[in-house]
């Protein structure tokens, strides 16, 4: 199944009308479907990869990759135009009217999206850049959250990877590396058993097998289990250092009361 038949399928989920330039689809056009942040300046790789699963599942992704031609027939043309002006409707929605210059002058839905791939296009690949110079950047040391420097890298690493150009993502073999070459050296020996070995043979051990995600979640119930048993260490040494403390305030009362006794015994 290709990714247009499957959008078929989940769009039969939602009663969407089989999508073709002979029947015009049912649209509610009271309720154009909308991603959570228009496009503006700053945000290109986040719209375009939120954007291009809402159309997916409408079931409108191919006149935006203009693999749906105008038909010759008037009324298979008609209908066309019809599904085409509600993609160029999505579309608009969608974008801030600071974007509205870049497709007002454009005829399609495809002609839109070309546009806008046109102008992000050199600036999202340079947010991807600048994106992975911040997450190259992120080292953890032994006063470090990690909890929080974990998530930090994800969230890094999961905009990376939806920049549209595919050389610029990085694949979880390595990101997975890289989360362990950004801890202290203390956590080396626990991470070994989870990345290591050589590439060009099989990995058979479960361990190393796991996602970055996984791995993950694994490192966050460690570092839990050290706060705990920090925690308890700390406990520990305070009841320790309030016997001793005890102790000494004895053995100087004593000293006191010994010394009190031979001044009078003297006197």
């Amino acid at each position: 199944m290709d990714d247009y038949e499957q959008q078929e399928e989940v769009a039969s989920w939602h009663g969407i009308s089989k999508l073709n330039p002979i029947k015009i689809c049912e649209w509610d056009t009271t309720s154009i479907p909308q991603v959570g942040e228009p496009l503006d300046e700053t945000n290109w790789i986040v719209w375009h990869e939120h954007t291009r699963r809402m159309l997916r599942m409408c079931r409108v992704l191919k006149y935006v990759d203009g693999l749906i031609p105008r038909p010759d027939d008037p009324d298979e043309a008609e209908n066309w135009e019809d599904n085409d002006n509600y993609m160029q409707v999505i579309i608009v929605t969608n974008i801030l009217t600071t974007e509205m210059i870049h497709v007002s002058q454009c005829d399609t839905a495809h002609a839109m999206w070309i546009s806008l791939e046109a102008v992000h296009e050199a600036k999202g690949l340079e947010t991807a850049i600048a994106i992975g110079q911040n997450l190259f950047h992120v080292i953890a040391n032994d006063s470090t959250n990690i909890v929080e420097h974990l998530n930090t890298l994800k969230t890094y690493w999961e905009w990376m990877n939806m920049a549209v150009d595919k050389e610029f993502r990085l694949p979880d073999i390595w990101f997975k590396v890289f989360i362990s070459t950004s801890l202290p050296l203390s956590w080396d020996i626990f991470t070994q058993q989870y990345v290591g070995g050589r590439i060009t043979k099989m990995e058979t051990d479960p361990k190393r097998q796991l996602s970055s995600q996984q791995f993950i979640g694994i490192l966050k119930e460690e570092y839990f289990w050290q706060q705990q048993c920090a925690s308890k260490s700390d406990a520990v040494n305070q009841v320790v250092a309030c016997y001793a403390l005890v102790g000494a305030l004895h053995t100087t009362c004593a000293k006191a009361e010994y010394c009190q006794v031979n001044y009078d015994l003297v006197g």
